[in-house]
């Protein structure tokens, strides 16, 4: 069989890379998912000829039984994209690709396309020692973070580029599978208040090393260094740099830089653990230098999430939060990071959307590229019912992270947000293929099932997510609401008293979490008393009354009803 991985395909104004599984529209990357893209390939290079549903369920969905709706959701999402013309039924046989197809090598077209997405691999810690990582795997997401800062590049999310540490892969083979035109890998060390950093540049189609250099610096002088190795890589990559204005990179104190990067790594381990030590970490930063920007944006994310996850009252949080952020913005107006954490505060505590919205629009407008702004306006959209943008922002986040998990998981809690249940279970079912214990999946996935009465199913995707969730008192909540409506209602009461227990014990257990179960329960009189009293305590959670189906029961019940105009959602008419 021909080798087609470098092989091209163009068709109108697209082009489909098979080696990369990616197809362009007009050179920009079009968001698809793994099977659409199966489908299309396979259509496109038997263009003209007869493809059998049979074939096709086999190629999209290899050893598995599948229905054949399956398949034309696929097809239908193809033709969403490509024009309803561009692929043609034959009535209970199969599909025909009718546009006029052009075969190119790829690796030629490759060559004269202009590198604007990047991924910089994880460095490689020259320290070895595994309580040195921390070090290394900061270095990078600083890194990440200065080079998307430069006008023109976009740079792949950290949680993307991680899974490549240490896999000892080719990167031609990291560079089709990201998307990314150019890679930036390299190693640091550090001993001491010294720092030494060795980066090079190669470009993935041809595999030609475009720059290399070797710093070696104060720890000091690390920010500076961030900037500079950015703009050496633009310059390589033959962009005119157009940098916001940041003002000069200052000095920073070997201990504050270490702290930070501590800071960074606990966050990242997502968890109520994580969070507290994280914010520990920041806020020594600023304790020991009150003018360190970085420390008081990691104070306010770490706060932020620890309230997002209903681990602590809002109330705790909102005034620090808040206070963190606005100094940081206060020290640098120009801190994307900041105006997001700010903008977050706003619809979580606040439920004041129209200036959570200017928050992020200001934080896109400073950080165009950033996968995380993009990733927060876009759940908040959807969180408000303004589906329409709140796709278009996760597909593109989703673009700057390509290997994403939780991406394509809120991507479909979106479609169960809009009541496209059907459509959600795609985007979970993909992600199981790669994890099938990813949590946060097999959550979204129990909802959507639930709410499609497939209670069995939906209950032990649930209570397997409860599981391997840490058994959250969140998760509680929905699987409690999961046990109702399948008419468990024994082990419904049974989530109820454990969510009391812990109440009773000193945790911190959101209303929102209690009204779930009595709202699947049918006690809709209790359900509104404790979204009620959600309200009066600006629970972080009741953010979601509008789109979160639990509720659908309740909506138009006059205190329901009440309680929406309360919290004031923005018409979809005057949103973005």
């Amino acid at each position: 069989m021909a080798d087609t991985s470098r092989v091209s395909y163009h068709f109108g104004s697209f082009e489909l890379l098979v080696g990369r599984h990616q197809l362009l529209r007009d050179g920009e990357a079009v968001p698809l998912g793994q099977r659409a893209l199966d489908v299309l390939t396979a259509l496109v290079e038997r263009a003209g000829e007869l493809v059998t549903k049979e074939e096709l369920l086999e190629i999209a969905w290899p050893g598995l039984v599948v229905e054949e709706n399956n398949l034309q959701v696929q097809v239908s999402t193809l033709r969403k994209i490509l024009g309803n013309e561009a692929i043609a039924t034959s009535a209970g046989r199969g599909y025909r690709f009718v546009l006029e197809v052009a075969r190119r090598n790829a690796t030629q077209a490759a060559a004269t396309r202009k590198i604007d997405l990047i991924a910089v691999l994880p460095l490689e810690n020259l320290n070895r020692l595994p309580s040195e990582e921390y070090f290394a795997d900061g270095m990078t997401e600083s890194l990440i973070t200065s080079i998307s800062k430069v006008s023109g590049l976009k740079v792949i999310a950290r949680n993307s580029v991680m899974r490549f540490r240490g896999a000892g892969e080719s990167l031609a083979g990291i560079g089709r599978v990201l998307g990314a035109g150019a890679i930036v890998e390299g190693s640091v060390l550090h001993s001491g208040g010294r720092l030494r950093i060795s980066v090079r540049l190669v470009r993935v189609d041809t595999e030609e090393c475009l720059w290399a250099e070797q710093y070696d610096r104060d720890l000091a002088d690390v920010l500076a260094l961030h900037e500079q190795v950015a703009r050496a890589i633009a310059r390589a990559i033959d962009y005119t740099l157009h940098p916001r204005p940041t003002g000069a990179a200052r000095r920073v104190d070997d201990e504050i830089y270490l702290l930070d990067l501590r800071g960074r790594h606990a966050r990242h381990q997502r968890t109520e653990a994580g969070f507290r030590a994280a914010l520990k970490f920041f806020e020594e930063t600023v304790a020991r230098d009150p003018d360190y920007v970085p420390g008081y944006v990691g104070i306010a994310e770490a706060l932020n999430m620890l309230a997002n996850f209903g681990f602590v009252p809002p109330q705790q949080i909102r005034g620090r939060s808040q206070a963190a952020a606005l100094r940081a913005l206060e020290l640098d107006e120009t801190c994307a990071e900041a105006h997001r954490e700010l903008a977050f505060t706003e619809w979580q505590f606040s439920f004041a959307w129209a200036k959570a919205i200017a928050g992020y629009e200001r934080a896109l407008e400073l950080s165009p590229h950033s996968p995380s702004v993009t990733y927060w306006f876009g759940g908040a959209l959807a969180v408000m019912g303004l589906f329409e943008r709140a796709h278009r922002l996760l597909r593109r986040a989703q673009e700057l992270d390509p290997l994403s998990l939780v991406l394509p998981s809120v991507q479909g809690l979106a479609h169960i947000y809009e009541r496209k249940l059907d459509q959600s279970l795609p985007f979970f079912a993909d992600v199981l293929r790669i994890d099938p214990d990813f949590h946060t999946a097999l959550w979204y996935q129990g909802q959507a099932l639930v709410e499609l009465g497939r209670y069995e199913e939906g209950l032990r995707s649930l209570g397997r997510a409860y599981e391997l969730g840490g058994r959250s008192s969140r998760m509680l909540g929905y699987l409690g609401y999961a046990s109702a409506r399948a008419g468990l209602s024994e082990r419904a009461r049974e989530c109820l008293d454990e969510l009391k227990a812990r109440a009773d014990q000193g945790q911190y257990v959101p209303p929102y979490f209690l009204a779930l179960v009595h709202s699947g329960l049918h006690e809709q009189g209790a359900a509104l008393d404790l979204l009620e009293e959600a309200y009066a305590r600006r629970d972080t959670m009741l953010r979601d009354l509008k789109v979160d189906t639990p509720w659908d029961e309740l909506r138009g019940l006059p205190r329901f009803t009440s309680l929406m105009e309360k919290l004031a959602y923005p018409n979809a008419a005057v949103a973005p």
